[in-house]
C-alpha cells in the first residue's frame, strides 16, 4: 500500500511540474491552526459517526437474524460505499469517467490494502469459511467479468451497467437467509 501511494504520488507531481495542474493560493493563505482544528473535529466526528453507524448496522441486521459476515457485506458495504457512488455517478454524470472509475478502483485498493491491513495488525481477523469459500468467489467472478470489459472494449456501456448491478442484486439477495 505504501509503495503504492508513493507511486500515486510520484505521478501527481510529475503532472503538477509539468503545469497540468493549478494551485489555488487562497488555499495557502488559511491559518495552520484552523486546519488542524477542522482535521481533529473531522476525526472526532468520523469516529463517533462509525460507532453509531456501526451500532445500528448490526441492531438492523439482528432485528433480522442476520450474521456479522452478512451484516458486513450488506448494510455496512452499501452504507459506507453511498460517498463513492454519489461521487462516481456525478463524475460520470459531468462526462469525467477518469475520476469515476479511479474512484472506485482507488477506493477497492485502499480497502484491500490499508484498511483490511491496518485492521488486521489492530487486531488478527479470522475469516469465516462462508466468505472464503462463497464471497470471495463472487468478488473474483465480477472482477473477472470487469476485466475483460474494461480491457477490450475500453468502455462500460448500459449493458455493463446492468449487467453488473444485476449481479450485485443477485449477490446481495444470495446473502439472505431462508
Amino acid at each position: 500500500m505504501v509503495v503504492y501511494i508513493y507511486k500515486l504520488l510520484q505521478r501527481g507531481k510529475s503532472h503538477l511540474d509539468n503545469g497540468d495542474i493549478e494551485i489555488d493560493t487562497d488555499t495557502e493563505k488559511e491559518s495552520m491552526m484552523k486546519l488542524i482544528l477542522l482535521l481533529l473535529g473531522g476525526m472526532v466526528a468520523l469516529y463517533l459517526g462509525s460507532e453509531w453507524f456501526l451500532g445500528g448496522a448490526m441492531d438492523i441486521g439482528r432485528s433480522f437474524n442476520l450474521s456479522e459476515s452478512v451484516i458486513g457485506v450488506t448494510i455496512v458495504a452499501f452504507g459506507t460505499s453511498t460517498p463513492e457512488l454519489a461521487a462516481s455517478a456525478i463524475a460520470a454524470y459531468r462526462k469525467e469517467t477518469d475520476i469515476a472509475l479511479g474512484n472506485l478502483l482507488g477506493s477497492n485498493i485502499f480497502n484491500i490494502g490499508a484498511v483490511l491491513g491496518t485492521t488486521s495488525i489492530i487486531s488478527p481477523l479470522v475469516i469465516d469459511a462462508k466468505i472464503m469459500n462463497i464471497d470471495i468467489l463472487w468478488m473474483l467472478g465480477i472482477a473477472g467479468i470487469l476485466f475483460p470489459l474494461m480491457v477490450f472494449k475500453k468502455k462500460l456501456s448500459l449493458l455493463s451497467g446492468i449487467i453488473l448491478f444485476s449481479l450485485y442484486c443477485i449477490f446481495i439477495f444470495s446473502q439472505i437467509p431462508n
